[in-house]
């Protein structure tokens, strides 16, 4: 490889790798980590980063391979998956998505499973930008004509599920 002149260490390699593009920040630190496998995840989407835990599983940044277009994979946790009930809700979620069409809702574009563990994951609209609650910790208390937009444009989305039978049951700024 010719980003491997000069590197001396496998942490140098990883951040010439990063340098050149081979390799993403997330993609380095999980080799350096011993991690070697699933960076391609059902044969199409390439993990490139991850963006958020919580609960329901992780939430990683992912690229299409041939339409080359960023996606958001939500994986439910291995010992979720083997857990009928939370299985079911998940799907569920991802039926509900799926179900939707609203400029103010992120889009679901595929559900699977993962090989080897099975873990389910939902492949969904990636949306570049942070969440209202990032911005307010980072800027603070928003301007009131600013926070009532945020909120109109929310209650659109909401009510267009509504609309639909469903509930978010979760409605918060950091979602």
């Amino acid at each position: 490889l010719p980003t491997a002149v000069g590197a001396h260490s496998a942490r140098e390699l990883a951040t010439l790798m990063v340098r050149d593009g081979v390799l993403t920040p997330f993609q380095a630190r999980m080799l350096l980590d011993g991690k070697t496998r699933g960076f391609v995840v059902a044969g199409k989407y390439k993990i490139l980063d991850l963006i958020a835990t919580g609960g329901m599983g992780a939430v990683y940044l992912c690229e299409h391979t041939l339409m080359r277009r960023p996606v958001a994979m939500k994986v439910l946790p291995k010992e979720q998956s083997a857990n009928p009930g939370a299985v079911e809700r998940f799907l569920r979620e991802a039926r509900a998505a799926a179900a939707l069409d609203h400029p103010n809702l992120v889009r679901a574009f595929d559900v699977d499973r993962l090989p080897p563990g099975n873990n389910h994951c939902l492949v969904m609209e990636f949306v570049d930008g942070v969440s209202l609650q990032a911005l307010v910790d980072k800027h603070g208390k928003l301007p009131a004509p600013r926070a009532a937009d945020y909120a109109l444009q929310a209650c659109a989305g909401l009510q267009h599920a509504h609309d639909a039978g469903l509930i978010h049951r979760d409605v918060k700024p950091s979602n």
